[in-house]
């Protein structure tokens, strides 16, 4: 598996490389092995997320459509006032 690894180098926390070697020991593993694996589940995650938001905004989109779904024309203007309902 190494030979298609590419060096690269991260700074961490003190806390953050002490959990490393701790979860390395308790797995018989390399620091290296436990970094690997935890940046891919992060990614996918990260991913899944970003996915997910994508699919609700979608989603969103076509309930607005559908329902023919229309803003205040003075939307723009005051934002604030219809978000916060902070008065003028």
């Amino acid at each position: 598996m190494k030979s298609n690894l590419v060096p690269t180098t991260v700074y961490v926390q003190p806390e953050l490389k002490r959990t490393v070697r701790e979860v390395a020991r308790k797995r018989r593993c390399t620091d290296a092995e436990v970094i690997r694996e935890a940046l891919a589940a992060g990614l996918e995650h990260l991913k899944n997320q970003q996915e997910a938001s994508l699919t609700g905004l979608k989603a969103l989109i076509q309930f607005a459509e559908t329902h023919q779904a229309k803003g205040p024309d003075d939307l723009s203007q005051n934002l604030d006032k219809y978000l916060w309902n902070e008065a003028e």
